[in-house]
């Protein structure tokens, strides 16, 4: 009987079963922690593996026959020739490698197999058990040595692996630390062969049972703590960042840089290794992206983009991502994800200028458009004043009336003035006042003005309602509108004789099938219809577009700006039409409710106003001129003229303590208008002032004190510049 440590049997058995309970329970609360995981669920073979192995042991210990001996030792074989493939497979696949080593796998469960078949049923293996102070053992003979080397071989294996994966990643990452515990853990592993010392004679105590209950705690504990069950995630978090694009930075509470990707090491020029616990401002030149990087870590900041200066003296911007890095409610650090979006934001720019050079060229071939439509608008309304003047200048030597003549002129005038108004507007710079407007009165006041703009062969019927329709309207655009379908109309006549029908009254419900919109429920309309050509269905489909016309270049200026208009009333558009039929067209507006009772106007007319003393007129135009010095005459007053500012200032310094007004043009040549207000303001203060121009931009020429001064845009009627005049001496 060989002695070796002195342990009673029955101790040494309860140890070895001890030590199997352990390994079964400590490997499945780690694979209870995750079962979907493989090497959880490896966990749990290795767990069985070895407890099965420990088990067999302690029968063999407490054993009193031979028989019972070698039945338990070869039960045990299942377990101590297969221990090594599940090793190998369970370091496998807790870093992740498991894909990539299959073969490898498959090779070591093979060999495994081979030496648990050999164990369990070769003849040659075993011979009469030694007898020690702590129970019978197994005793081998030299075919031992094949389970004994194929065990050690993996244990050695093992760790090596874990070896050549830590070299991979940079000292003081996070999978970096996991992969060296665990390498070390594993060299520790092959101590287990002890056990195999006693079974070939040597008589010293197999306490491998204790170094694998050691091991089992600790894996637990590296489990439940550190996340050691697997660290697949974390290989492959660090494969993640070190690919991405983005740049990142891990700083801690005490503004130290504990983590650094490879993209951060191209933003910013430098090394991972020499950044690690060094200050962030180490990493960060820049004061304002330093600022915003180092905000404390209890400010929230979820995005900010901010410009970077490198050291290299190049520009970039970057788009900043904080997110604060929390476990169990306290704030370890924070996370800084940094985008280079410099090439982005160019990208945009060059598009933001693509776009708007886009939108200029749209806009061009719009007042293209438009411009044609201007002059043949404004080629009627100039026919209807040329010939009214021509009527009225023959009805003067006749002694006749010349009142219709002269109301034809007043009427396209206006007409004139507000087609003007709607360029300016176009451009941004025109006056939309909407206005209590009767819109049977609207459409009777230019019946001479349609007359003009259709075919002479064209027969107009005003089919208008009985009684009022008041609408909250611009005017001007309302005319705009009606002068343009009554255009479009005559010409679908196509020249040829027929009928042209402008009808209004009330819809007290919405219609269907129009083009978007919603009026409210109390609406009025009016409606072109014309007997003429009509209109396909491809031109139905594209009427509102904003270039497409049916006409030859100048010719109107279309129905999308007819739709821009009605939707801006909150009103809509139907059309009715179809090829040969003629075409009516509906415009609905929203209808309001009658205006109250008005006082009588006063008896004497605002334009009969009349004022008296010395008033100092300066426009750089001589009919301009020549008409407003016929208006303050006929006011009462004696004018003095000037052709620019210079002469201006010299007559005022003339006639100073006679004048009680100036009126301005805004534009003439060598000194403005505002300058030369200033000028006289300067010698003889506030003098009351109207200042007149047609020009679009005369807002941003206006100075900014405004006492006793009154703006007047061209063209403006007698009565316009009376009530101006009459402001402004008070």
């Amino acid at each position: 009987m060989r002695t070796g440590l002195v342990i009673n049997p029955e101790v040494h058995a309860l140890l070895l079963q001890g030590a199997a309970a352990a390994s079964l329970l400590t490997r499945f609360l780690i694979f209870s922690r995750n079962p979907g995981s493989l090497a959880a669920r490896m966990h749990a073979i290795f767990g069985i593996a070895v407890a099965w192995w420990l088990f067999c042991l302690a029968e063999v210990a407490s054993a009193t026959s031979a028989e019972a001996i070698e039945f338990y030792v070869r039960l045990s074989q299942i377990a101590v020739g297969m221990l090594p493939a599940v090793v190998y497979h369970l370091h496998v696949s807790i870093t992740g490698d498991q894909r990539d080593l299959d073969r490898a796998i498959l090779a070591h469960y093979g060999i495994s197999l081979l030496i648990t078949l050999f164990c369990m049923t070769s003849p040659l293996l075993f011979s009469e058990p030694y007898r020690y102070s702590w129970g019978p053992y197994p005793s081998y003979t030299l075919w031992g040595l094949i389970p004994m080397a194929w065990f050690l071989l993996v244990l050695i294996e093992v760790p090596l692996r874990y070896r050549q994966q830590m070299k991979r990643y940079p000292p003081g990452t996070l999978v970096q630390q996991k992969l060296r515990a665990l390498y070390l853990g594993n060299t520790l592993a092959p101590v287990v062969m002890v056990d195999f010392l006693p079974a070939f004679g040597i008589a010293i105590y197999p306490f491998s049972y204790l170094i694998s209950l050691v091991m089992h705690i600790a894996t637990l504990f590296g489990a439940l703590r550190f996340h050691l069950i697997e660290i697949t995630t974390y290989i492959a978090a660090e494969k993640i960042l070190n690919t991405m694009s983005d740049a990142l930075i891990i700083i801690d509470r005490d503004g130290l840089i504990r983590a650094v990707n490879p993209a951060a090491n191209q933003l910013f020029r430098c090394e991972d290794r020499l950044m690690i616990h060094r200050p962030v401002a180490d990493l960060i030149s820049d004061p304002a992206l330093l600022a915003v990087v180092c905000m404390p870590i209890e400010q929230t900041l979820s995005n900010h983009e901010a410009e970077y200066l490198r050291t290299d003296g190049e520009s970039r911007v970057l788009n900043l991502t904080m997110t604060d890095l929390q476990e169990r409610g306290a704030v370890l650090g924070r996370i800084v994800t940094i985008r280079d979006v410099t090439d982005l934001r160019n990208a945009e720019s060059d598009n933001e200028r693509l776009q708007e050079e886009v939108r200029q060229a749209q806009k061009l071939e719009t007042l293209g458009v438009m411009a044609g439509g201007i002059a043949h608008d404004f080629n009627n309304l100039l026919m209807a004043v040329f010939g009214s003047a021509d009527l009225a200048q023959s009805k003067q030597f006749m002694g006749a009336s010349i009142e219709k003549e002269l109301r034809t002129i007043r009427s396209a005038a206006e007409r004139g003035a507000e087609l003007t108004n709607q360029l300016l507007t176009y451009a941004g710079e025109g006056r939309s006042v909407k206005a209590e407007v009767d819109l049977n009165v609207l459409i009777e006041g230019m019946r001479e003005l349609m007359h003009t703009a259709i075919s002479k062969k064209a027969r107009l019927t005003l089919d208008l309602a009985p009684h009022a329709l008041w609408v909250m309207v611009d005017a001007s655009q309302i005319r705009q509108i009606l002068l343009n379908l009554v255009s479009n109309a005559s010409e679908a006549l196509n020249g040829k004789p027929g009928a042209i029908t402008i009808r209004t009254g009330p819809l007290p419900g919405a219609e269907q099938g129009v083009v978007p919109g919603d009026p409210s429920d109390a609406s009025v309309f009016f409606e072109v219809e014309d007997s003429g050509l009509g209109m396909d269905e491809t031109t139905r489909e594209r009427m509102f577009e904003p270039f497409f016309s049916t006409k030859f270049t100048g010719r109107g200026l279309g129905l999308s700006l007819t739709l821009g208009i009605v939707r801006a009333h909150s009103g809509r558009i139907e059309v009715e039409t179809d090829l040969d039929q003629g075409t009516r067209i509906r415009v609905t507006l929203p209808s309001i409710a009658p205006p109250g009772d008005r006082p009588d106007p006063p008896v004497l007319r605002r334009d009969e106003w009349q004022g008296s003393g010395l008033v100092l007129l300066a426009d750089d135009e001589a009919q301009v001129r020549w008409v407003t010095q016929q208006m303050l005459e006929r006011m009462g007053f004696e004018v003095l003229e000037a052709k620019d500012g210079s002469e201006t200032l010299l007559l005022f310094q003339r006639h100073q303590q006679d004048i009680r007004a100036l009126v301005l043009d805004l534009t003439m040549p060598g000194m403005s208008g505002t300058e030369v207000m200033e000028q006289v303001r300067t010698l003889a203060g506030a003098v009351p002032t109207v200042l007149i121009s047609g020009y679009a931009e005369w807002h941003r020429q206006l100075p900014e004190s405004a006492d006793q001064l009154i703006f007047l845009r061209k063209p403006f009627s007698l009565r316009d510049l009376s009530d101006a005049i009459r402001s402004v001496i008070g």
